[in-house]
C-alpha cells in the first residue's frame, strides 16, 4: 500500500520515503529535503553507505526483506527503492537523471510493476542541452573571466559543488577554492575514490587565493555583499555563476547560469516510464499534475500521488478503482 504521504507498506512493515513519519525510512540521498530521518533520533534507515557518510551522522542501520537499492545518477551515493512482492515489484526512483555525470553515473532503470517517480522537471518545456556542451561552456566562460577577474560559482554544497569543481578540474584545467563547507562534502568523495582537486577555504586554510582565481561557494552564501567585498579587496571585477536546470525558466541573479541540473528533463522521464514497464504511475517531487496528464496523454495509467489525499487516503497499488 501507498498514502499520499509516500508511506509505503511492505508485509508488516510501513516505510517513509524520504521522510521522517514512519520507524523504518528510506532516505534517497544526502539533500537535506531528503535525509531528515538521518537527523532526527531513533529511526532505522535504508540508505547507501556513501548517502550515511555525506550526511556526517551516526545511524541506526536496518534492511527489510524483499527490499533493494540501484542506483539513481541524482548525486554521488544517490539511490533507488525496489520492493519485490507477490503483486508485482515497486519502485520509487527518488531524484534520479539518466546521463552519466562526472562525479556519478546515470540511473538504471528497473522493471517495475508500481513505479513512483520525481517530476521535478516533469514539463513538456523542460529539456537540458547535452551534459558535454555545457559543460565546455562553463569551462570557456571560466577561462575567459579568470583572464580579467574572479570567477564565483554559488551551488548546492552536496552534489552540484563536486559536479563543477570537476568540471573546472578537467575542462577548464582550473583547481578552485571552496568553501569550509564545500571542501567537508569533497573529501567525502575523495574517501569513496571521486577524484577532485580543489583548495580549502577556512580557518585552517594553509593557502589563501591571490591573483585571479576561481571559488566554489554555498549558493545562499552568492550575495552582493560578498562580491562588493572581494571585488574591495583585490580590485578586480567578480564574476558570478550558478548551475541549475531552472536556468531555462530564466531564474537567477548572477552573471552566467548554467543549465545544469542533476535531475532528469522532461524527455528522459518519458524515457524512463517507458522502459521501466510500470503498468501504474505515481508522480511526486513537482509538476506532478503536469506530468500525470502528459503520461495519460501516452497511454499510462498515472496519477500525482497527493491526489490520494483526495481519493485514497491509502491505496492498495493493485486497487482497481484507480482506473474508475
Amino acid at each position: 500500500m501507498l498514502d499520499r504521504s509516500m508511506n509505503y507498506i511492505i508485509g508488516d512493515r510501513a516505510i517513509s520515503l524520504d521522510g521522517n513519519s514512519q520507524q523504518v525510512c528510506y532516505v534517497s540521498h544526502a539533500h537535506s529535503d531528503h535525509s531528515s530521518a538521518i537527523r532526527s533520533k531513533g529511526k532505522q534507515v535504508i540508505a547507501s553507505d556513501e548517502t550515511i557518510a555525506l550526511c556526517g551522522k551516526d545511524v541506526e542501520r536496518t534492511a527489510v526483506p524483499n527490499i533493494t537499492l540501484a542506483r539513481s545518477g541524482h548525486i554521488f551515493g544517490s539511490t533507488q527503492l525496489i520492493a519485490k512482492e507477490d503483486g508485482g515489484v515497486f519502485v520509487y526512483t527518488g531524484d534520479f537523471k539518466l546521463e552519466d555525470g562526472l562525479t556519478t553515473k546515470g540511473a538504471e532503470i528497473p522493471k517495475s510493476d508500481f513505479l513512483l517517480i520525481e517530476g521535478t522537471f516533469g514539463s513538456p518545456e523542460m529539456v537540458f542541452p547535452k551534459r558535454e556542451e555545457i559543460w565546455e561552456d562553463i569551462a570557456k566562460w571560466t577561462k575567459e573571466k579568470l583572464e580579467t577577474g574572479i570567477v564565483i560559482f554559488g551551488t548546492y554544497s552536496v552534489g552540484k559543488s563536486q559536479e563543477i569543481i570537476s568540471i573546472l578540474n578537467k575542462y577548464a584545467g582550473v583547481t578552485p577554492f571552496t568553501h569550509e563547507k564545500v571542501s567537508q562534502i569533497s573529501h567525502v568523495y575523495k574517501q569513496f575514490g571521486v577524484n577532485l582537486d580543489f583548495i580549502s577555504l577556512g580557518k585552517d586554510s594553509k593557502e589563501a587565493p591571490k591573483g585571479n582565481f576561481a571559488a566554489v561557494v554555498p549558493q545562499n552564501l552568492l550575495t552582493n555583499g560578498l562580491v562588493s567585498g572581494l571585488e574591495s579587496a583585490y580590485g578586480k571585477r567578480v564574476y558570478t555563476a550558478l548551475a541549475t536546470g531552472w536556468a531555462l525558466k530564466g531564474w537567477g541573479f548572477a552573471d552566467r547560469v548554467f543549465p545544469l541540473s542533476d535531475h532528469a528533463d522532461f524527455e528522459d522521464i518519458i524515457t524512463y516510464v517507458e522502459q521501466s514497464g510500470a503498468r501504474r504511475i505515481f508522480c511526486c517531487h513537482g509538476n506532478e499534475r503536469v506530468l500525470a496528464r502528459a503520461l495519460k496523454e501516452r497511454g499510462f495509467d498515472a496519477m500525482p500521488v497527493r491526489e490520494l489525499e483526495h481519493k485514497f487516503p491509502q491505496l492498495t497499488l493493485l486497487d482497481s478503482t484507480l482506473d474508475k
